[in-house]
């Protein structure tokens, strides 16, 4: 193998080429670094103006499905009452049965007693 020897100044040629490649790159990277990026966001802010209308709209919808789930029907209610007032009809006319019975049988009692203390006179 022979080993290719290269003189000084072409070491030195190659040497400052890229220190002056490399300084061309920092004052590119300072240029860069010194302007200000606008970024364009008015995209992004339509998209989570509207990310957020669809969230508050599905809230919304969770919302009323919850409450629509937690009411009865209204043909339900409507059967229940009607249950209620027949079953206190009922209670109320067996009370009255009961009452006018009880009266009824008071007075056979008294005419029972007055028939037998006739009798036994």
């Amino acid at each position: 193998m022979t080993n290719k020897r290269h003189n000084i100044e072409t070491i030195a040629e190659v040497l400052i080429d890229r220190l002056n490649a490399m300084e061309k790159t920092a004052m590119r990277i300072e240029i860069a670094a010194a302007k200000e990026l606008k970024v364009d966001t008015t995209d992004l802010d339509r998209k989570i103006k509207h990310l957020t209308v669809l969230t508050d709209d599905y809230i919304r919808k969770i919302e009323q499905n919850k409450t629509r789930r937690l009411s009865l029907p209204k043909w339900l209610v409507i059967g229940f009452i009607c249950l209620c007032i027949l079953f206190s009809g009922s209670v109320t006319l067996n009370i009255y049965q009961k009452f006018e019975y009880d009266k009824v049988h008071e007075a056979a009692v008294v005419w029972y007693k007055k028939a037998h203390n006739e009798n036994d006179n």
